[in-house]
């Protein structure tokens, strides 16, 4: 065998054990990051009286490293009408959007708090969190791996929504019979911005995906019940002391018909709303399951 032909065989030799050398190395080619990364928070708890913060806690998580996260607080008024002009103009919708930096690693916990200024206009307001990995990744809206939550923000001169009759956090709604809700509405303004401007009250399905406040004020399917007292409408549910009465104020009962077409749907529960406008234009309101007995 010539020289050239030697060559010639050593070559193909040598390519046959490096080809699948090559092909081992595609094989285990790092795969490109495509996992956003993932919130979990506990749910502000600033609903009743006034705080000068809301307290943010928060696990970060992602699979490979995390990079940023934002938060982004608007008020949920007028059904995101953030022109809307309070009546009493001392008082401010508040708003709040920040970036921060995340360390580049797979977890990380957020313990902080949010300062709230003095003026605010009490209310519902979005509490949106979102996070970037270093691969770019994003968490977003339609998959939902963004944190969206609806929260109350108070002030000290809001209205309170006082229902004593609620146990294990939800009401009682039984078939055939009035629905009980017991409370008092009070508002401590005194002077000319003192009262209600108005009052609204809602008994609706569900809407799927609904829990405990997550959403809009307007997140219900179909609505049983529905009452709206404006101001010249309260004075006959006015108590002694200046304060509304809750139960007077409702007036439904479920009947059997109804209450059939719910079971047919596999329905258990209602969703129980009760929102109150001030004369300074802050918005309290109260979201309750109802269990259906």
């Amino acid at each position: 065998m010539n020289q050239k032909n030697l060559a010639m065989k050593n070559i193909w030799i040598i390519s046959i054990f490096i080809f699948p050398f090559l092909l081992s190395c595609s094989d285990e080619a790092e795969e490109p990051d495509l996992i956003a990364p993932t919130i979990e928070m506990s749910q502000p708890q600033i609903f009743g009286s006034y705080s000068e913060f809301i307290p943010f806690n928060s696990l970060f998580t992602d699979n490979e490293a995390l990079a940023t996260y934002s938060i982004d607080i608007h008020g949920d008024f007028d059904d995101h009408d953030h022109g809307r002009v309070a009546i009493d103009p001392r008082l401010n919708i508040f708003s709040f959007k920040e970036n921060y930096s995340l360390p580049p690693i797979t977890s990380f916990q957020v313990n902080d708090t949010i300062p709230l200024p003095d003026s605010l206009l009490a209310g519902p307001y979005h509490f949106i969190v979102q996070s970037i990995d270093r691969a770019g990744n994003a968490t977003d809206f339609q998959n939902g791996t963004n944190v969206e939550i609806l929260i109350q923000i108070a002030n000290s001169s809001m209205a309170i929504i006082d229902i004593t009759n609620i146990v294990d956090d939800e009401l009682v709604i039984a078939v055939n019979q009035p629905f009980l809700v017991k409370g008092k509405i009070t508002d401590t303004t005194e002077g000319k911005l003192a009262g209600y401007q108005e009052v609204n009250i809602d008994l609706s399905t569900p809407s799927e995906g609904f829990d405990d406040g997550h959403g809009k004020l307007s997140d219900f399917n179909e609505s049983l019940y529905q009452e709206t007292y404006e101001r010249n409408d309260l004075d006959p549910y006015t108590n002694p002391d200046g304060s509304l009465s809750i139960e007077s104020m409702v007036n439904y009962t479920l009947s059997s018909e109804e209450a059939g077409q719910l079971q047919s749907q596999g329905i258990d529960h209602l969703i129980f709303t009760l929102i109150v406008e001030d004369f300074q234009g802050n918005i309290t309101f109260s979201i309750l399951d109802v269990h259906i007995i």
